[in-house]
């Protein structure tokens, strides 16, 4: 047994030595340090954001989850709130985050928005599942890894949202073809 022991230090202290032996030849010959690894996501990305970032959403996808956001927060709304309050992330142009007057949501605006979200989730199923990912992800843009801190539960959230979203992406598309899409929708 102390045989072992010594032969395992002895291991030791030599690879010790050896990663020292290493660290020195790289300080010598100048190489620049590594960089600081870089974070999962960051602070301002979105949940959307960083599953297409990391190829586990595509373009389409992207745009249907974008579509239902926008509509399942102005649903939250009042009327005649401003929307761009709700959205200043996502707006883009002169009204972003602003208080535009063109920017007001009417009740008839609210009501037409509400119908939208009720056709989604309608195409969804009305699943539990599938509507609570794309309202936690896509309406109030969190990422997967602030909803659980276990590893395969977000991969089960990343592959929720994949499915509801490819769904809502022929959904959108067909109410597109069809014209049922309102003056509150976002182009997809």
């Amino acid at each position: 047994m102390a045989k072992a022991d010594k032969i395992r230090r002895k291991t030791r202290a030599t690879a010790r030595a050896e990663i020292a032996r290493v660290r020195r030849a790289s300080a010598d010959e100048g190489a620049a340090p590594k960089p600081a690894k870089t974070p999962k996501y960051q602070r301002h990305e979105s949940g959307l954001q960083l599953l297409s970032r990391t190829g586990k959403l595509g373009p389409a996808q992207v745009a249907a989850g974008m579509r239902y956001g926008q509509l399942w927060r102005d649903a939250q709304l009042q009327p005649g709130c401003f929307r761009s309050s709700m959205t200043s992330l996502l707006s883009v142009g002169p009204s972003a985050g602003g208080d535009d007057p063109t920017d007001l949501l009417s009740a008839e605006q609210l009501v037409q928005v509400r119908r939208e979200l009720a056709q989604a989730q309608m195409a969804l199923g009305f699943a539990d599942d599938l509507i609570g990912v794309c309202d936690v992800i896509c309406g109030k843009q969190w990422t997967p890894g602030m909803v659980s801190a276990v590893r395969r539960d977000q991969e089960a959230y990343a592959t929720l949202l994949f499915s509801a979203l490819t769904t809502l992406a022929k959904h959108f598309a067909a109410a597109k073809a069809n014209g049922l899409s309102g003056p509150a929708s976002v182009a997809a």
